[in-house]
Parts: structure tokens; C-alpha cells; sequence
């Protein structure tokens, strides 16, 4: 479903276990239009909309992690899931360089 700007996202049926921070009643997009949370385009203005309810989310890092580990598309813990992926990439341990007086 869209309204044109919107994307109406799923939500809460991403792989894995339930992303158990969307019980805790302190959440910051708790009653909040959920179709923010998935442009159908992730432009500046549609994601600084979600990203405005995120910040300072008593559960912005649990949030945050669950998308990533989900897979999760859209603006999770402030962040997209472009964000989620390169941040998972710079956190992932990098192959030790071969030393050329092994390798000859």
C-alpha cells in the first residue's frame, strides 16, 4: 500500500527472532505512522522525518541492531539499510595482509 510518498513496510514480519523492543511502551515511534519508517524513496526529507523520532529512543541501539541482523529494509534506529550494511561491513574483521617474505 502508498500514498504516493510512502511505503506501507513489513514492519514487524522481518526474518529472525521478534524485535522485542517494540513492546517496550517507551519507544519514541510508538503510535507514530509507520509508513515513514519505509519511503518508497529514502530521500534526505523522508528519512530526517524518521530519523527526528528515533533520536534520543530509549531502544534506538536495540532497534538498530535488530535491522541489521534482520536484514531489515527501511529507517530502523535512525538508520537506513544502507547505513546497517556498510556499518556491518567496517565492523567485519579484515583478512591479515600476506607478508611478502612468506609469500616469495
Amino acid at each position: 500500500m502508498s500514498n504516493g510518498t510512502y511505503a506501507v513496510g513489513r514492519a514487524y514480519e522481518a526474518a529472525g527472532p521478534s524485535p522485542r523492543h517494540l513492546d517496550d511502551p517507551g519507544r519514541h515511534c510508538l503510535g507514530a505512522d509507520l509508513e515513514m519508517f519505509f519511503p518508497i524513496e529514502e530521500s534526505e526529507q523522508a528519512v530526517a522525518e524518521a530519523r527526528s523520532i528515533c533520536s534520543g529512543c530509549p531502544v534506538r541501539a536495540l532497534c538498530e541492531q535488530w535491522a541489521s541482523d534482520a536484514g531489515e529494509w527501511g529507517v530502523w534506529g535512525g538508520t537506513t539499510r544502507e547505513e546497517r550494511r556498510a556499518n556491518r561491513a567496517a565492523r567485519m574483521p579484515r583478512p591479515a595482509a600476506a607478508d611478502p617474505a612468506v609469500a616469495a
